[in-house]
């Protein structure tokens, strides 16, 4: 089974919002978007292509695949597939990967 691993800022981001969502939205919301992030995350980990890279972003061999309003940034070359982050989309997503690349 192809396998994934999250990063501690990638943890920190999950954990971020869910506590977000949990206190703004409900628990149940929370719950549902921790459900989609992690069966994304297992798709990624078994088709790493899938995302697109974002030159406009950064140089780095990384790759991004959305679940709105969140970008995934993942490593697919690396084994087992590194989670690099979760950033809401209206983030400075560039300013936040130049410190964690």
């Amino acid at each position: 089974m192809p396998e994934y691993r999250l990063t501690a800022p990638a943890l920190r981001d999950i954990t971020g919002i869910l506590d977000y969502l949990t206190t703004e939205a409900s628990p149940a919301i929370a719950e549902r978007t921790e459900d989609k992030l992690f069966e994304l995350f297992e798709v990624l980990a078994r088709n790493p292509g899938i995302g697109h890279r974002r030159q406009d972003i950064t140089s780095r061999d990384v790759r991004f695949h959305p679940l709105r309003p969140y970008k995934v940034v993942y490593e697919p070359g690396a084994k087992p597939v590194m989670i690099h982050g979760v950033l809401h989309s209206s983030r400075d997503v560039r300013r936040i990967l130049d410190a964690r690349l």
